[in-house]
């Protein structure tokens, strides 16, 4: 079983009518994510302002690299060119800057009018919040095809394949395996297959279940079938480790497809039932 999270595009509203906000402007977060298929979005507080009978809109996101960030800014400029009475005003931030820089706008009370944000954060922000879900996705196991061909491997299928082949493919500086296990909620959130694959819950993590899947995955490190570094690896980190071929395999999410297209990388894409 693997992790399914939704991602919200909130707006959150401080003493603000949502009257003031043109409808079109709900829809500009739908468009987004619909159009950038793995993405994910959400929204935030603060007062629209106008400038020369325009209405400005501010933004925030972590959306920060290519293509990502090309396709976001070309996705606002159509929209502004068909809504010529609307600005916005983008602020694209990397994603570990994202909420310390969200959080010292809620104290000084300069949120912008949309802030993306994870569902597991949209809580922390006070005050009314109105948010829709724009965007769902979960965790699969990425491999390398041609790592695998040249060893002769298929796609693990369990727990004890993923070790077997990891072990295998681990030679001169490629690890058999890479995943996020960095003090975040990236870590929690690829920690969760294989607490849920092993028949463990969220409400008791400490169960035999629950430390039987970690410390599985503290053995791949052990074992030298994953990097030490796992430890300071966000899932960004853990996808240039297997784009640059430092690693036969990943765990990951559908949002790093534009990347491994762009770079040309041949892999595959597995969702083993035992992972």
């Amino acid at each position: 079983m693997w992790p399914f999270r939704t991602r919200y595009f909130a707006q959150l509203w401080i003493g603000w009518p949502l009257s003031r906000l043109p409808l079109s402007a709900l829809v500009l977060g739908c468009i987004l994510v619909v159009s950038l298929g793995s993405l994910v979005g959400c929204g935030g507080p603060g007062s629209s302002s106008s400038s020369g009978g325009k209405t400005i809109i501010t933004e925030m996101d972590y959306w920060n690299s290519a293509p990502t960030n090309d396709v976001v800014n070309q996705l606002f400029k159509a929209y502004q060119q068909s809504h010529p009475g609307v600005v916005i005003q983008r602020n694209a931030v990397p994603f570990g800057s994202l909420l310390s820089k969200a959080d010292q706008q809620a104290a000084s009370h300069t949120l912008p009018n949309l802030l993306m944000l994870d569902n597991p954060d949209v809580a922390n922000f006070a005050s009314t919040t109105y948010a829709f879900s724009v965007g769902n996705n979960d965790l699969a196991l990425f491999y390398n095809k041609k790592m695998f061909a040249d060893a002769h491997l298929s796609p693990p299928s369990t727990w004890g394949e993923l070790a077997d082949d990891a072990k295998k493919l681990t030679q001169g500086n490629t690890y058999g395996f890479a995943f996020s296990a960095t003090a975040t909620e990236e870590a929690t959130w690829q920690f969760e297959p294989f607490l849920w694959s092993n028949g463990g819950d969220l409400t008791q993590v400490n169960s035999p279940q629950g430390i039987a899947a970690l410390q599985f995955m503290t053995n791949l490190v052990h074992q030298g079938y994953a990097s030490r570094a796992v430890l300071n690896w966000g899932q960004g980190d853990v996808t240039t480790q297997f784009q640059e071929g430092h690693a036969a395999m990943m765990e990951n999410g559908p949002w790093n497809l534009p990347t491994l297209n762009q770079a040309h990388i041949d892999y595959g894409v597995g969702k083993p039932s035992g992972i």
